[in-house]
């Protein structure tokens, strides 16, 4: 998925940054604090989350100023609802956009709240996303704001944070570090969370006029199911969803539903970016021959076992068997190249050779969990290019892999039946252990 263009609007002398994305009914998604719109495009589980979600919808996005690449704000003034709602205004009039779906994830529910308060004729639909009635830290005595308020200031840009707030990211620290310094200046964030974290907009909510919808995923650790139930509670006639996401928005229904909300279509394909990866066991017809039919049955459920058990161990899915082989499905290309080291070092002990092919694109998702397009078809004719014990894997995964603990040999380019153009692909190695001193 290419990353949409950053552009600017100009709010009285400053300057506000947002992107737009995707086809279809226009929908504002306003982020939580510190996730700008360059710094949402690293990790895999947002990719996920941009590429479902426009596949189906024209996505406008904006760093409110005192964030990301937008102008500074006086510390005083961040996380007022005020500048912010003057910032949506000021996007929308520049992308001429009179009437659109709004959603607010965690704080960015603030903001959406106020300007569907006070701009109901421009609101199609609210969303609000694991969000609270409250801030987290409301009701707490100035001394406790201004500890928080300087831990923030203390620690913004290691990650720790980011890491503590959502779920999904926390394994990942340096990428938690990144994030936040993209994000803001450790002044605006420690400004920023205090104010919003002493939010309360309970008496906006019973003036909410427009359809709304109140979703909650688990995503965030300072967002409960119990928040949003009493959330939606406040709000005349809003539906409230609850779901069970594995990574970032993703599992339990949750953007469906939004989709679902936005267009009206509860049949609308959902795609995804996912790494895929096919398996399957070399020279299996000799295999057979040799030891017999029954054998070769016994020995096949051994292997998918083994299947099973290594790539839970990477968070992998195992997606469908595919007769001697399997189609598995990854969040990150990393995990894909270290299941795959896994299993073709662990073959042999069954008697077998297996190959891999690896491949980072776009699916389908299709009914009773299979998946499908041309990255999966893609994935399949990489699998044939490899030898036995070998993975093979296309540019895309080798790129995204980067500086990785893996070796990448370059395999040149090659024609792979049924799928235009020529292909660069690589057999990837894990570096050998060094040996014991004599």
């Amino acid at each position: 998925m290419l990353r949409p263009e950053t552009k600017f609007v100009d709010v009285g002398r400053d300057r506000v940054a947002y992107q737009v994305q995707g086809d279809g009914p226009p929908f504002l998604f306003l982020k939580a604090f510190g996730a700008s719109v360059d710094g949402v495009w690293e990790h895999p589980g947002h990719l996920r989350f941009w590429r479902s979600m426009s596949s189906a919808l024209r996505i406008v996005t904006l760093d409110h100023r005192g964030s990301g690449v937008s102008d500074a704000l006086d510390e005083s003034r961040q996380g007022n609802l005020d500048p912010r709602v003057e910032d949506v205004l000021a996007v929308l009039e520049g992308l001429e956009i009179d009437r659109l779906f709004v959603c607010g994830e965690f704080d960015g529910a603030f903001t959406a709240v106020r300007f569907a308060v006070e701009y109901p004729d421009r609101v199609e639909g609210l969303i609000l996303a694991n969000a609270t009635a409250t801030g987290f830290a409301f009701g707490s005595s100035e001394e406790a704001l201004d500890e928080l308020s300087a831990s923030i200031r203390a620690t913004w840009g290691n990650g720790a944070t980011v890491a503590n707030t959502v779920r999904a990211f926390a394994a990942d620290r340096d990428f938690c570090a990144r994030f936040e310094r993209i994000g803001a200046r450790p002044g605006a964030a420690a400004a920023a969370v205090r104010r919003l974290a002493s939010t309360d907009i309970r008496a906006l909510l019973p003036r909410i006029t427009v359809p709304t919808l109140v979703v909650h995923s688990g995503d965030f650790t300072t967002a409960s199911a119990s928040d949003a139930l009493d959330l939606a509670e406040r709000i005349p006639d809003a539906k409230h969803v609850e779901g069970a996401s594995s990574t970032f928005y993703w599992g339990g229904g949750v953007i469906d539903e939004i989709i679902e909300f936005v267009s009206g279509d509860s049949t609308a394909a959902v795609r995804d970016l996912a790494t895929i990866m096919f398996t399957d066991v070399v020279d299996s017809t000799r295999s057979v021959v040799a030891v017999g039919d029954r054998e070769w049955q016994r020995t096949l459920t051994f292997l998918d076992d083994l299947v099973a058990s290594r790539i839970a161990d990477c968070g992998g899915r195992v997606v469908k068997q595919t007769g001697d082989g399997h189609l598995i499905e990854f969040v990150r290309p990393g995990d894909a190249v270290r299941a795959a080291v896994s299993l073709t070092s662990a073959a042999p002990a069954l008697g077998l050779d297996i190959r891999a092919g690896i491949h980072t694109g776009e699916i389908e998702r299709r009914e009773n969990d299979d998946i499908g397009g041309l990255a999966v078809h893609i994935a399949a004719r990489v699998t044939a290019q490899a030898g036995a014990g070998e993975i093979v894997a296309t540019r895309t995964v080798a790129e995204l892999l980067g500086a990785s603990e893996y070796h990448l040999q370059d395999r040149g380019e090659h024609e792979l039946k049924g799928v235009p153009g020529t292909w660069q692909l690589y057999t990837v190695t894990a570096p050998q252990p060094p040996h014991a001193a004599s």
